[in-house]
Order: structure tokens, then sequence, then C-alpha cells
């Protein structure tokens, strides 16, 4: 049972370290979106400025001499007008399909970090119900017996020789270890072990 919720503890960990890693690529790539359109929000304003300076290029300098460059200005004007209409329409569209997609991976962010909640929840309890199996385990058995072989980085053991086994033991039976010095022995009224 011990290894069983040993090995269901790191198949969580595993899938909570993946989903970390997607949501930090996902908000990533948020970030990247929101600040393209933070700088170019509509592409409305360039459109004017080059009809404007189509105008400016235009024999006579934008100045009108004379009744058919009038019209052809004219015609170049809605023509450049037409154009920046259609431009803006067509900004305006990528700014709304890019919106969709960005409330998309936003959604898709808020439910892997709910996802990933649970994962630590279920990790949590795991972690509570392998401390009580092993802590059951070790009332049940004597101090000599004990030997997990799964643990968690950060978690503290006490490595012992089976000289007649000829393996090492590992120890641990709750968050912290005591050791004793030899002096303190008689003094706690304790023998040495043999």
């Amino acid at each position: 049972l011990i290894e069983t919720l040993s090995e269901d503890r790191a198949s969580v960990m595993q899938e909570k370290k993946h989903l970390e890693e997607e949501l930090n690529r996902l908000r990533g790539a948020t970030l990247v979106s929101s600040a393209f359109f933070a700088t170019n929000p509509s592409g409305q304003e360039l459109p004017h400025a080059k009809a404007e300076a189509g105008a400016r290029a235009l024999p006579g300098g934008g100045a009108c001499p004379s009744e058919p460059e009038t019209d052809r200005l004219a015609s170049v004007a809605a023509i450049r007008e037409d154009e920046g209409v259609d431009s803006a329409v067509e900004a305006s569209m990528v700014t709304v399909h890019e919106n969709i997609l960005m409330s998309e991976e936003k959604q898709r962010i808020l439910l892997l970090e709910r996802t990933l909640h649970m994962k630590e929840e279920e990790n949590k309890r795991l972690s509570q119900r392998l401390m009580s199996q092993s802590m059951s385990s070790v009332s049940s058995r004597h101090s000599d017996k004990i030997a997990i072989r799964d643990f968690q980085v950060g978690d503290l053991v006490l490595i012992i020789l089976d000289e007649i086994h000829d393996n090492y033991v590992l120890f641990t039976v709750g968050p912290t270890l005591y050791f004793l010095h030899s002096e303190s022995l008689t003094a706690l009224d304790l023998k040495p072990g043999e």
C-alpha cells in the first residue's frame, strides 16, 4: 500500500510539473500577444498618413492648379481612403480574432490553474496518507525492521548498514530525526544498542 501511494504521489508530482510548464508557456504566449497589440492597436492611423504622404507626393505639391488634376487628386484620395477603411476593417477583424484566441488561451490558463490546484490538493492528501501509513507500519513493526525505499527530495532519513543481510536500511519515522551523544545515554537511563 505504501509503495502504491508513493507511486501515485510520484505520478501526481510529474503531472503537476508538466501542467506548471504548460501554464508558464501559455502565460508567456499571452504576454507576447498582449504586447504586440498594445504597440500596434488597430493600424487605422497608418493608412491616413500614407494617403496624406501620397497627396503631397503628387505633382503640384497637393495644390489644385487645374480642374482635371483636382478630380484626379480627389479620386486618388478616395481610393486611399477606401484602402484605409479596408485596412482598418481588416485590422479590426484581426484584433477581434486575436481577442477570441487570447480569451480561449485565458480560459485554458484558468482551467490549467484549477487542474494544478486540484493536483496540489491530491498531492497533499496522498502525502498525508503516505505519512499515516508509514507511521502505522512503524508502530506495528519493530524499529529494526523498517525498510522503506521510496523517499522524496528533502526527506530526512537515517541510513544504517544491516550487516546480517549485507544491505543498508533507511529509517524515517517523522519529520525530525534525533541523535544522542554517547555521554547522554546514562543521563537518560538508556543503554547503547549492540
